[in-house]
């Protein structure tokens, strides 16, 4: 057993000392009280907000949402596989792990529909 397999994980958290205008630490002890949480949870939501972890840089949901939505609202079947092609272009470009296939099921409009298979990078190949 280590030394730090002893300690909270709040003691092996990262510190950073901070000198603040007159004033702030009193603003943030009242946000804090108004959010119902210490002083130091009310720093790191802050700080969270105004710096998110960066995003993957895998296409992110929304956007192939958006390309299972464009193949899903061609009119024919033939346009449907066009757009399929070209969706499964722009996700190999971006090297993302995720490939839009069609289901053997139709919707209730009974146009196909339209799933992602995922795996590790190249194991899904067009055919």
């Amino acid at each position: 057993m280590t030394d730090d397999d002893s300690k909270f994980p709040s003691e092996l958290a990262d510190r950073f000392q901070v000198r603040m205008p007159p004033g702030m630490r009193d603003r943030i002890k009242a946000a804090a009280e108004a959010n119902n949480r210490s002083m130091n949870a009310e720093i790191v939501a802050t700080l969270e907000k105004e710096y998110p972890e960066p995003k993957p840089e895998a296409p992110e949901f929304d956007r192939i949402y958006a390309l299972m939505s464009h193949i899903h609202a061609a009119e024919t079947e033939e346009e449907q596989d066009i757009r399929m092609r070209e969706a499964n272009m722009v996700l190999d470009a971006a090297n993302a792990p995720i490939r839009l296939q069609f289901s053997a099921e139709r919707d209730y409009q009974g146009k196909r529909q339209i799933f992602m298979a995922m795996g590790p990078l190249g194991a899904i190949r067009r055919r």
